[in-house]
């Protein structure tokens, strides 16, 4: 008995030793996940980085982006389409201005917004910091500085949606990290629009002309350019003002009517694009 209590005892002291030198080793088994991409990743060439930018894209579309939120559930009631049935506390209350903070349909869009940004900033931060982007070859520097522009975009389009519906809204410029306040408080529109007119700005740089690329239904020079004169004439409205309760336009409003119509003489005189010449088309033949 009193054998196999010193052999417990040996075996024990040796497996502590065995723990404890384990403990004291310096390197460690380090497995990288492949259930996770990290931005250094995502990030590594030209066709993932694109892939990215596709992410941003597809938050657009869908039921609650321009799939039916925002273009049709937001927009009812007009002198173009209307929905019958009494108020309710979903689409109908949109329709008849009798919304509250309870409404169905509001939460989804509103946080899609958000979500869009999230995705536009993670590439707006990423990809300049890619080698290839300052060292690649002349096509990809050319694709990664339009991928750059499409982001800047992109995120000026949900910025946009967002303060048309709700006015000021927290605006971040930055992506989400760990330990961040997420607590933010609400961004003037105006200091949303100025921001976001100066990235289409930027953007317009180094964005093709329409007949410049393929038809791929991305993002070219003129849709920025139009984009960037529509938010021009939002900036320069009315607006309901937060403090006073009152629709009221700014002083300076001359300033962004004219950077709307600069924008849209720019587009006419590119030859890039055209009207259709009959509105009637546009409902019968092109739906």
């Amino acid at each position: 008995m009193k054998f196999n209590n010193i052999k417990r005892f040996a075996f024990g002291a040796m497996l502590a030793s065995a723990i404890f030198s384990l403990g004291a080793c310096k390197k460690y088994l380090e497995i990288k996940p492949e259930s996770a991409f990290s931005p250094e990743d995502i990030f590594s060439n030209v066709s993932s980085a694109n892939s990215a930018i596709m992410g941003v894209y597809q938050l657009l579309a869908g039921d609650d982006g321009y799939g039916q939120r925002q273009s049709l559930v937001f927009v009812n009631d007009t002198d173009e389409f209307s929905r019958s049935g009494d108020v309710d506390a979903g689409a109908r209350g949109l329709a008849r201005y009798s919304a509250d903070a309870g409404n169905s349909e509001l939460a989804a869009t509103f946080t899609r917004g958000f979500q869009g940004i999230e995705r536009a900033n993670l590439c707006i931060k990423y990809i300049p910091q890619m080698a290839a982007y300052n060292n690649g070859s002349v096509s990809d520097k050319k694709e990664l500085r339009r991928l750059y522009a499409e982001a800047l975009v992109l995120r000026a389009i949900y910025y946009f949606d967002l303060v048309k519906n709700w006015g000021d809204v927290p605006m971040q410029l930055e992506p989400s990290v760990s330990g961040m306040d997420f607590n933010l408080s609400k961004t003037n529109s105006d200091v949303i629009y100025d921001q976001i007119l100066g990235d289409i700005a930027v953007a317009e740089r180094m964005l093709p002309w329409r007949k410049e690329t393929t038809i791929d239904e991305r993002i070219t020079q003129g849709a920025a350019r139009g984009m960037r004169a529509r938010i021009a004439l939002f900036r320069g409205g009315y607006q309901l003002r937060r403090s006073s309760k009152v629709m009221e336009r700014l002083p300076d409003y001359l300033k962004y009517y004219t950077m709307a119509r600069d924008e849209c003489d720019t587009i006419m005189k590119s030859n890039q694009h055209a009207l259709n010449p009959s509105f009637y088309d546009v409902f019968k033949k092109a739906n």
